[in-house]
């Protein structure tokens, strides 16, 4: 059920505001498709555990390229992770 609603509403919200053709980052925080490939193109250059993915066919963006639907990070070490290889490794001991 609520993923449903959820899904109503975001498709409510992509009605209610167009894809935007021009930038509006300093006023509202929001990126046109092409600033958000560019700052994904620089994201996954600068820190390579991020990539871009092109995700489920069926929900493709098509103001986006293909192999470019969002971005994901993978191998980024978490500080609780760490922690629990660190105990393991003390027992060892």
């Amino acid at each position: 059920m609520a993923q449903k609603l959820t899904s109503f509403l975001k498709g409510v919200r992509e009605y209610a505001y167009p894809v935007l053709d021009k930038s509006a980052f300093m006023e509202r925080g929001v990126l046109t498709p092409q600033e958000f490939v560019l700052a994904g193109d620089q994201l996954v250059y600068r820190c390579p555990t991020w990539s871009w993915e092109g995700g489920d066919p069926t929900k493709r963006k098509p103001y986006l390229p293909v192999d470019k639907q969002y971005l994901v990070t993978r191998n980024v070490p978490c500080a609780r992770r760490a922690k629990m290889f660190e105990e393991e490794y003390e027992e060892e001991e």
